[in-house]
């Protein structure tokens, strides 16, 4: 699975175009550093981890401003906390923010490279990876933000989800017993925010989706999927060596952008993916498939081609 991934990348950043008379890109120090870079930039960083009510340990990040007013960035589908930090001190949303005077808490999703943890269940079983947005919904987001409130002492707080981290919190905020939380979040900033997916432009993504693969990828189980240990070995090279050919590789998986640093995508690349469950992915492409944003959907996990799961 991973060398067929990297082989996509390959032939994708091949198909983009052609490098040739093109210098290669010094090497970014920042390659591979991750959040480290806090520290780096000047800010003070401190770990912190929540385990949510059915076992997962999430390790979220604070730059903290104790007494200030908490704020809580969540990263979208295949990405970590790091999405936040990765850019220059007036570049990204964390630093700004603590810049400004906020108490800054990053948070990880179950399941990527810094989540990876279970009271119960190792990485190695199937059982682990037996979650899709919906329980990142259910139990990371009311996980954290209670975390928060309980060390902060802090009532309210403020809430930037990206992406995935938006639908995570449009679903999360209305089950009936994550009522306390919805009721503390003071505000909430939704970036490139997710509730229907059917016009998404990644090209790769929506062929993903309406082949129906599902069937295929659910011989395999419940598994991880683009933690990115080859992925963020190679391709920062290959960004730095021809790093037009590394954006038009990204276009079809990504979608278009007019954003992207590209003197910054071997960093980028060199800490996303960040890693997912499988069933997670099979879910985004039900929900393409089915026109709908219903946290319910998730039974369509179960129900269409994938074994239910162990009780």
């Amino acid at each position: 699975m991973r060398s067929s991934l990297l082989l996509l990348f390959v032939a994708l950043a091949a198909a983009g175009g052609d490098s040739r008379g093109t210098e290669p890109l010094p090497l970014d120090p920042d390659v591979g550093k991750g959040m480290e870079l806090v520290a780096e930039r000047g800010f003070q960083l401190e770990d912190h981890f929540v385990t949510t009510e059915d076992g997962y340990i999430l390790h979220m990040f604070r730059i903290p401003q104790p007494g200030a007013a908490p704020v809580l960035l969540q990263h979208g589908l295949l990405d970590s906390s790091f999405t936040w930090v990765n850019n220059f001190r007036n570049e990204s949303l964390a630093y700004i923010l603590s810049d400004a005077g906020y108490d800054v808490w990053l948070g990880n999703n179950r399941g990527n490279f810094y989540s990876a943890n279970h009271t119960t269940l190792a990485v190695e079983d199937n059982q682990f990876w037996a979650f899709t947005y919906d329980e990142m919904a259910k139990y990371d987001l009311p996980g954290m933000v209670r975390y928060i409130q309980r060390t902060t002492g802090q009532s309210n707080l403020g809430y930037v989800g990206h992406s995935e981290g938006t639908i995570q919190a449009f679903a999360g905020l209305t089950f009936p017993e994550n009522a306390d939380v919805a009721a503390s979040v003071s505000f909430f900033g939704a970036l490139a925010p997710v509730a229907y997916v059917s016009n998404m432009k990644s090209k790769l993504a929506r062929a993903f989706a309406d082949a129906r693969v599902c069937e295929i990828l659910a011989l395999l189980g419940d598994r991880n999927l683009l933690d990115g240990d080859v992925l963020n070995v190679v391709a920062p090279e290959l960004c730095r060596h021809g790093p037009h050919l590394c954006s038009a590789a990204l276009v079809p998986i990504v979608g278009p952008s007019l954003h992207y640093n590209t003197s910054r995508l071997q960093v980028y690349v060199s800490k996303t993916p960040a890693g997912t469950s499988m069933r997670n992915m099979m879910h985004w492409g039900q929900v393409r498939r089915a026109r709908e944003s219903e946290r319910g959907l998730v039974h369509l996990v179960e129900n269409d081609c994938v074994s239910p799961r162990t009780p």
